[in-house]
């Protein structure tokens, strides 16, 4: 069952080896399962990807290559659409940088 709206969140990125700073927008689809466990799924443009927020779905510096994990900037929902997910899901943990202090979204 869908616990929240389709929201497109803002990703902010920072190098940490050159200091290039880059966004990204996510979509993202939160679910819980028949057990209470909570799942997101991520995409962008269409195309399933992990989550930003952990190592293994930090997209690479586009000046120098290298991976980081990035950190929320903004969040606006979308109305939900129809049919299934074709994407890989993520178990929303407490440790997700951000979780807690998006009560409304903030213009970047």
């Amino acid at each position: 069952m869908i616990t929240e709206l389709d929201v497109v969140e803002r990703v902010e990125f920072t190098c940490f080896r050159c200091w290039h700073q880059w966004s990204a927008d996510y979509d993202v689809r939160r679910d819980r399962d028949a057990r209470g466990f909570e799942w997101e799924y991520f995409s962008r443009d269409g195309v399933a990807m992990a989550s930003p927020y952990r190592r293994t779905g930090a997209p690479p510096c586009p000046k120098c290559g290298r991976h980081w994990v990035g950190r929320p900037a903004a969040r606006r929902p979308l109305q939900a659409p129809q049919g299934e997910v074709q994407a890989t899901p993520e178990k929303v943990t407490e440790g997700r940088p951000g979780r807690r202090v998006w009560a409304s979204a903030r213009t970047v």
